[in-house]
Formats: structure tokens, C-alpha cells, sequence
């Protein structure tokens, strides 16, 4: 992955895709001694995990979802297509991992 990333060849980071998965950071997820199920699920789900406060997945809701600010507007409509009931794929995960 840091060979790609550090290439700076367009046809490599073309194709080059990395799968963050964000989910809330309620404390539920594992215990010093164990993962939950769901977990290590997510983990082999996905290339990164982001645990989110409530605080911050409120912000992630309010800077991008309800953002009328144009720099944005590309994730908004990404998660929009994301997360609708046509749902074809999933383009937000397609589009913050590029």
C-alpha cells in the first residue's frame, strides 16, 4: 500500500482502493480481552475502521450530509446515492478511498 500511495503513478493509485468502515464508539465493540463478533466482522471488512464519538459522527452528519458548501458537495451526493432506498452500490466508500 505505501508503494502505491508513494509511486505517484496514475495508473496505480487509479485503481488503488482503500475501505474505510466508520462506526460509533460506544465501548460495545471489544473488551481488553476480547472482540465483540461484529468486530471482527468489520475488521475483515475493511481495510480501516474509524470509531466515532456520537459528538463526532453528529459533526460527520452536519459538515458533509447537510453541508450546503460547494468543496463538499461530492461526498454529500456520494452518501446520498450510498444510502438511499435505490441503493445500486455503495459510491461514498468508492469515493473517500480515492
Amino acid at each position: 500500500m505505501e508503494e502505491i500511495i508513494a509511486s505517484n503513478d496514475p495508473e496505480l493509485l487509479r485503481h488503488f482502493i482503500l475501505t474505510v468502515g466508520v462506526v460509533s464508539n460506544h465501548g460495545n465493540w471489544f473488551s481488553k480481552d476480547n472482540m465483540n463478533k461484529e468486530l471482527i466482522v468489520l475488521a475483515q471488512s475493511y481495510d480501516w475502521l474509524l470509531f466515532l464519538t456520537d459528538e463526532g459522527l453528529a459533526e460527520f452528519i452536519y459538515d458533509i450530509v447537510l453541508s450546503k458548501k460547494s468543496k463538499v458537495q461530492a461526498a454529500k451526493k456520494a452518501f446520498h446515492n450510498s444510502y438511499s432506498a435505490n441503493k445500486k452500490k455503495n459510491s461514498f466508500l468508492n469515493y473517500i478511498a480515492i
